[in-house]
């Protein structure tokens, strides 16, 4: 049972609600919350939880500790796998998969990312075994999206065997489901076609490989999957070159290269603006810094730079909580929010500044509400810094409350919270 559950199921049979469990702590939106798996608690609101549920706060901390040494785990694999070590990623990830604390979307999710590991060291059978244990998980949630993902790394694994008619099997049938999304998806169907029609030229059918390379061209018509069009474009050059066509492989060549050439400059571009932007927030020219931020923004997502879209926005609600615009730096907040999963690392910066913003507002409760999310997020990537920050606001949230008690606790935490930072950069002993 998971840490929310646990609490809940104990609520209910004390014959509390979640107001009144979180009467003096949190809001019962956010008890709602940690009951739903969506939000951890913090050390002071689950030590107070388990008082007021006469538990034991151990009963809660070592189904904590769990959650925190899952997701610890899971990092450390991933870092793995992005340098290469992918049968290092694989025995971290395997013991994860007998961790009773997980829904059954981070259970399939878990598979898939191991089945990636054995797809990258030829372990194939591994891969199947799992891959099948993934698509039915999915399935039984209903995630098509999951289901996609899950065939078209089935795809991969057989493409590599060179078992090109099973790829195009399991491509094909992904390809599919993507008529039951609700919402579309022309980043992973664009990658689809691409795999379909680079398998069709292996198995020597220019013909109907060259079908697909230009629906997927078609589909990033318009877009800015600059990467994906010159892989298209890639595709089609190789195409012609293997039907002899060789004038027009080389036109679709040059396409493919100067289009790569481009990408990498516009991002740069965009780059060197928003360092523009911060010296002249340096210069105290908010205005001229503001303007500036805005066209980033709007550029980054013109050309599918989501993260950097994001980081930007959260500068400007920033720049606006400066200015003392409350009402539009928490909207901007929101409407970032609602783009991120509520576990990113990306929502710990917004949920704090929205906080701030509601705090000068006079919306002390939903403040107080917005950094203890914004902690628990930064506790769980272990940005330490950021929580002793955190709980420095939180300290004078709880003295504008007259909560004194809890305002002397949260600046404890940041005082230990700065000493953990020091010694995990080794600075102190």
């Amino acid at each position: 049972m998971r840490l929310g559950d646990r609490i809940k199921e104990l609520r209910i049979a004390k014959g509390l609600t979640q107001g009144d469990l979180g009467k003096g702590i949190v809001t019962p939106s956010m008890i709602s919350q940690i009951e739903s798996n969506k939000a951890n608690p913090s050390y002071n609101v689950l030590k107070e939880i388990a008082r007021r549920l006469d538990t034991q706060l151990e009963h809660f901390l070592a189904d904590v500790e769990i959650q925190m040494e899952h997701q610890s785990i899971l990092k450390v694999a991933r870092a793995y796998m992005s340098s290469g070590s992918y049968t290092q990623a694989a025995k971290l990830l395997i013991p994860l998969l007998d961790t009773p604390h997980v829904t059954i979307e981070q259970a399939a999710a878990l598979r898939l990312k191991l089945s990636e590991c054995y797809l990258q060291v030829d372990q194939y059978e591994k891969v199947e075994d799992l891959c099948d244990q993934t698509l039915e998980l999915y399935r039984r949630h209903g995630n098509t999206l999951g289901m996609i993902q899950t065939l078209h790394q089935l795809g991969q694994m057989e493409y590599r065997r060179r078992k090109y008619h099973i790829a195009i099997y399991h491509w094909r049938k992904a390809y599919e489901l993507f008529e039951q999304l609700k919402v579309p998806d022309p980043f992973t169907q664009s990658t689809l076609l691409l795999d379909l029609g680079n398998v069709f030229l292996q198995y020597g059918e220019p013909p109907e490989s060259l079908k697909y390379y230009e629906q997927a061209q078609q589909l990033l018509t318009n877009t800015a999957h600059f990467d994906q069009i010159a892989e298209s474009y890639l595709g089609l050059a190789k195409n012609f070159l293997k039907i002899g066509e060789c004038e027009k492989a080389q036109e679709y060549a040059e396409y493919s290269t100067s289009i790569s050439k481009a990408f990498k400059l516009i991002k740069g571009s965009i780059d060197v603006k928003k360092q523009l932007a911060a010296f002249k927030l340096h210069e105290e020219k908010h205005d001229d810094a503001l303007f500036l931020l805005t066209n980033c923004a709007k550029d980054y997502e013109r050309y599918s730079f989501q993260n950097e879209a994001l980081a930007t926005q959260g500068e400007i609600a920033r720049l606006h909580l400066q200015k003392q615009k409350f009402e539009e730096c928490i909207k901007l907040c929101e409407d970032c929010l609602a783009k991120l999963s509520r576990d990113a690392l990306e929502a710990a910066p917004l949920l704090r500044t929205k906080g701030i913003a509601l705090a000068a507002n006079g919306q002390l409760e939903e403040s107080v509400e917005m950094i203890l999310q914004s902690i628990a997020l930064y506790e769980k990537f272990e940005d330490w810094s950021e929580v002793a920050d955190s709980y420095s606001i939180l300290a004078d949230l709880h003295q504008k409350q007259e909560n004194y008690t809890q305002a002397i606790q949260s600046l404890q935490l940041m005082k230990q919270y700065i000493e953990h930072n020091l010694k995990s950069r080794g600075i102190i002993l």
